[in-house]
């Protein structure tokens, strides 16, 4: 870090300044708290343009080539929630995360490249666990139908659709995850600034729709199934048994690409 933003971070990180409500706040302002946001607002941007783009140009199939793409009407109701969630909805837990960072060693102590290579796998402990099992309990049925049936509505996603969500899922179940590893750990400014990238930007991989990785389709057949692959990686649900291959999914996926290909291949002869 450089001079100026060292004496911003020990001025205004101490936690002792952070008294009241007035002083909650005024965290919102805090140079960290903006790196770390804007970083993760600026990946969401750039990987919902790009997503967007190869939808329309559509240089490679998707992952579900039997489901339509997305429309114009529902690009623009995925930007206003996602909009509403990344502006407005987070405040609560963003704050109060960010204030239990404040009181730890994060602001203060100097980078070192094997603290942040054991953060960062912290990081990704945590919200794998968080999101797994709060992830499975909204798939619980009174808790499906009121908050997360909103974002299962797109069955074959786009980047855009990893931030469209319930208000109360956004809050609890995803920034949440996301923002609990660097308070408890009191990760460095930076290496808290590259876990909120690399986490907008895997999430937004993993709602893409493009079997560019492992992950993707992992997740894609979660959204194509809905009751399969509840974790960001495997871990869990492998131990739970409720991969897609435990619960008969990948099977079920193997026969609806094969009918697919089958009627496509038919269709081209005649």
């Amino acid at each position: 870090l450089g001079d100026v933003y060292k004496r911003q971070v020990s001025t205004q990180s101490t936690g002792e300044d952070c008294q009241g409500s007035m002083e909650l706040l005024g965290l919102a302002a805090h140079p960290t708290f903006l790196l770390w946001h804007g970083a993760a607002g600026v990946t969401l941007v750039l990987c919902s343009l790009l997503s967007a783009c190869v939808d329309f140009l559509q240089p490679i199939p998707k992952l579900q080539p039997y489901k339509p793409y997305w429309t114009w009407s529902e690009y623009m109701d995925a930007l206003q929630v996602a909009l509403c969630n990344a502006l407005l909805v987070h405040w609560p837990a963003s704050l109060g995360l960010f204030y239990m960072w404040t009181l730890s060693d994060g602001p203060v102590h100097e980078f070192n490249w094997g603290t942040a290579v054991v953060h960062m796998a912290g990081c990704g402990v945590v919200v794998d666990t968080w999101f797994y099992w709060t992830h499975r309990a909204l798939h619980y049925g009174p808790l499906y139908k009121a908050i997360h049936k909103q974002h299962h509505r797109f069955t074959a996603p786009c980047a855009l659709a990893a931030v469209y969500a319930h208000p109360f899922e956004f809050l609890v179940g995803n920034y949440t995850g996301v923002a609990l590893g660097p308070a408890l750990l009191g990760v460095h400014p930076w290496v808290g600034a590259v876990w909120f990238t690399v986490a907008m930007f895997g999430t937004c991989l993993t709602h893409c729709g493009y079997g560019v990785v492992n992950a993707v389709h992992h997740h894609d057949l979660h959204h194509e199934f809905f009751t399969c692959n509840f974790g960001v990686s495997y871990f869990w649900d492998l131990l739970c048994a409720t991969d897609d291959d435990a619960m008969g999914f990948k099977k079920k996926k193997q026969d609806k690409m094969s009918s697919f290909n089958e009627k496509r291949t038919s269709a081209s002869t005649e």
